[in-house]
């Protein structure tokens, strides 16, 4: 049975608007998600938020325990020493993954494959040579057709973590199917921050992909478009502080643009798994971020302002966009936006920000 304190954590998540940056925030402000919910509504009423939350009410929470166990379905919280360290590491990860089966693969030594989904022959065998000349590196990719397919095949016997744009109970696409339970049924893992039944959407893709990265040590794109998830995936693993490796293509080839022009732009070339091996001999996160409960040292209206300003009513634009374009901290960006959320001036959606 979960804790108090973790019954609490997911009626604060099962409420409506508050997302992971709210989430976060408020544990910050009040140091337990126990105090929050009983604390909350008069914290929003200091911060000049005229309505009232409904916080999910535990009886709700605990039906949605009970079905996930009925699933199958554990639920690994951020504090949990199951969580994945490398993502901790990074300033977006989520407070609860959802996985089924051996969730100890999510501390291994993993390396993300993505690559395109109309991926050439040659493209499938390189992978899946490749894969098993890793020295049985638990693997970590996507789920999709192409080249993730073949990741998580090439996988299946030593460790593979297929990561989902939907809910875990979801199957997406419907042909792999087979490959969803050989997973299970030789140890590997499925992983979700959706939830249990939820659909998949776009931009539950695009929130997938720093998932990917952020579970794993580096980043391999086999083939990929210029403007293809693998290349948001690789830039999260940039901003993450990850190795990204990159497989070279033929010029004329569609799916060797994305490959090629991450090559150029510094990516690890690799030729064959010493490329790769030689890399994580040697590996340490470089990234310098503070932790998600860092102080913010900018003043936080000024912040809340400059985020007002430059946010559109008709087009979302990513939380990382908004650090990146700004000059204030990640705790600064976070905390704005947290309250912001809070007094229905933006809306929070699997890290895309839009002004009401």
């Amino acid at each position: 049975m979960l804790s108090e304190e973790k019954i609490a954590q997911l009626r604060l998540l099962k409420t409506p608007k508050i997302g992971r940056v709210t989430f976060f925030h408020l544990l910050k402000t009040f140091k337990t998600a126990i105090e929050a919910i009983y604390g909350l509504n008069d914290y929003l009423k200091q911060i000049g938020k005229k309505t009232q939350y409904s916080i999910s009410s535990k009886e709700s929470v605990l039906t949605f325990i009970d079905n996930c166990q009925k699933s199958n379905v554990k639920l690994i919280f951020f504090s949990d020493d199951q969580y994945p360290k490398e993502f901790l590491m990074a300033s977006d990860y989520p407070p609860i993954l959802y996985c089924k089966g051996n969730v100890n693969l999510l501390n291994n030594e993993c390396l993300a494959v993505v690559g395109s989904r109309s991926a050439s022959l040659q493209g499938i065998s390189f992978t899946k040579k490749l894969i098993k000349d890793l020295n049985n590196i638990t693997i970590v990719s996507g789920f999709a057709k192409g080249i993730d397919t073949a990741a998580h095949e090439a996988s299946l016997s030593f460790g593979t973590i297929a990561v989902l744009g939907s809910g875990i109970n979801i199957i997406y696409p419907e042909e792999n199917k087979i490959l969803y339970s050989k997973i299970l049924e030789q140890n590997g893992l499925i992983v979700s921050e959706i939830g249990l039944n939820d659909s998949p959407k776009p931009n539950f893709f695009a929130y997938r992909n720093r998932l990917i990265s952020g579970i794993a040590k580096g980043v391999l794109v086999v083939e990929a478009a210029i403007n293809s998830g693998s290349l948001i995936t690789a830039k999260y693993a940039l901003e993450q502080g990850k190795n990204i490796f990159a497989v070279p293509g033929h010029p004329f080839d569609i799916r060797s643009y994305g490959t090629n022009y991450l090559i150029k732009n510094g990516a690890i070339l690799v030729r064959n798994s010493d490329d790769i091996l030689s890399e994580f001999n040697n590996y340490s996160n470089n990234t310098n971020f503070n932790g998600m409960f860092s102080v913010a040292e900018e003043n936080l209206d000024e912040v809340k302002n400059y985020i007002l300003t430059n946010l559109r009513c008709d087009v979302s634009i990513s939380i990382s966009e908004i650090i990146a374009l700004s000059n204030y901290s990640v705790a600064s960006i976070n905390a704005a936006l947290a309250e912001l959320e809070l007094c229905d001036l933006v809306s929070i959606q699997y890290n895309l920000v839009q002004k009401f």
